[in-house]
């Protein structure tokens, strides 16, 4: 009789980016996967995967939190699972609570707490969430070593939490991932980009979290005393930059994309890679900017310091100083050799720690022994 995985997330760009080739994995002849997301792709259904559509929001709203939460009870009741994963906070909760009633195995893995950089009742709100998911459910992943460790001092003690293999969910395809001299080429001339330009790149969602005010203003003084600077930004636009851009940074060099489906051809582009994030699970981007061959700037935080090596594979800068953010991006701006070196540095630890087929590997041997 095949067993049956539960796999629930809020929205389903988190099951395509950091589940996908897990999922597709798997034996279908032993194993039926159901999701439980947001949305029902139109296209590109990953094997034969059986999809199911409810209520998730991503921001807290009581009414549709609530039918989600029966909506996703009546599907466990009708697939009876012997395994429910969940990623993304909100979906953590629900799977803790709709377990319980199942008593089916149950698994969710931490990317990041929303409630890192919060303050007051809204913080003790959030990481009370996260603490009944930590009790509730039976198996506890996550991401990063730093995170661990971070929510071990925040009283998350009674049970030990797994890292999968050296960190990170799916691991990086270091073919996909790598340098191509005539993509960044055919880019500038394609945008009328002068080849002469420095490309500043960032990819993901674009918010206040991740730092994108800071990168901005650091990216206006930076250009005071070098013309030769691009910045890029790619990603959901989630707190209108674009018109922020339009409007205030105008008389700059910077190229918004949207949402892309292909990042490793704008890594290809970047010759500087920065994720100013305030809060991080881990720091995927960092990693494929690594195996891309390109030096990291980040801010030294939960998450981040586990994707990027100091002074080896990028720099760490003190978290919301654009001081430190702007010496940072003037070493490798005004030093092509240390580029090389660090992009290089990056690339190697990727092959040596964070393949794709190794921590999917890893991951999927864990999920095995849960469920037999």
């Amino acid at each position: 009789m095949k067993k049956k995985i539960v796999i629930l997330a809020s929205n389903i760009s988190s099951i395509n980016i950091f589940l996908k080739k897990l999922i597709l994995s798997f034996n279908y002849e032993l194993i039926d996967i159901h999701i439980i997301s947001d949305s029902i792709p139109d296209k590109d259904k990953l094997g034969n995967t059986n999809y199911h559509k409810t209520n998730f929001v991503r921001n807290i709203s009581i009414i549709s939190d609530i039918k989600n939460l029966f909506q996703t009870f009546f599907l466990f009741r009708s697939i009876k699972p012997d395994l429910s994963i969940s990623i993304t906070p909100k979906a953590g909760l629900v799977n803790s609570i709709v377990s319980i009633f199942f008593k089916n195995k149950s698994l969710h893995i931490f990317t990041g707490q929303v409630w890192y950089n919060k303050k007051g009742i809204f913080k003790i709100f959030l990481k009370y969430i996260d603490l009944i998911i930590f009790y509730l459910v039976k198996n506890i992943f996550a991401d990063s070593q730093s995170q661990i460790n971070f929510l071990f001092k925040e009283g998350f003690k009674s049970k030990n939490i797994k890292l999968i293999l050296n960190g990170s969910i799916c691991g990086v395809d270091i073919e996909k991932f790598k340098t191509n001299k005539n993509v960044k080429y055919d880019f500038k001339k394609s945008n009328f980009v002068d080849t002469k330009y420095l490309v500043i790149g960032y990819i993901g969602r674009l918010n206040s979290d991740k730092g994108i005010n800071l990168l901005l203003d650091a990216f206006k003084k930076l250009s005071y005393n070098n013309k030769n600077l691009l910045l890029i930004l790619v990603g959901k636009d989630e707190n209108n930059y674009v018109n922020l851009i339009n409007e205030a940074y105008s008389d700059l060099n910077i190229k918004y994309y949207n949402f892309t489906n292909n990042p490793e051809k704008f890594y290809q582009i970047f010759d500087i890679f920065c994720i100013p994030s305030y809060r991080e699970g881990f720091g995927l981007s960092a990693l494929e900017a690594s195996a891309s061959s390109l030096p990291v700037v980040a801010s030294n935080i939960v998450g981040l310091k586990d994707s990027i090596l100091n002074n080896i594979t990028g720099k760490l800068f003190k978290v919301g100083d654009i001081q430190d953010l702007i010496s940072s991006l003037d070493f490798f701006i005004y030093d092509k050799q240390a580029r090389l070196k660090f992009g290089a540095n990056g690339r190697q630890r990727v092959k040596d720690q964070f393949k794709d087929i190794d921590v999917i590997a890893d991951l999927k041997k864990s999920i095995i022994k849960i469920l037999n």
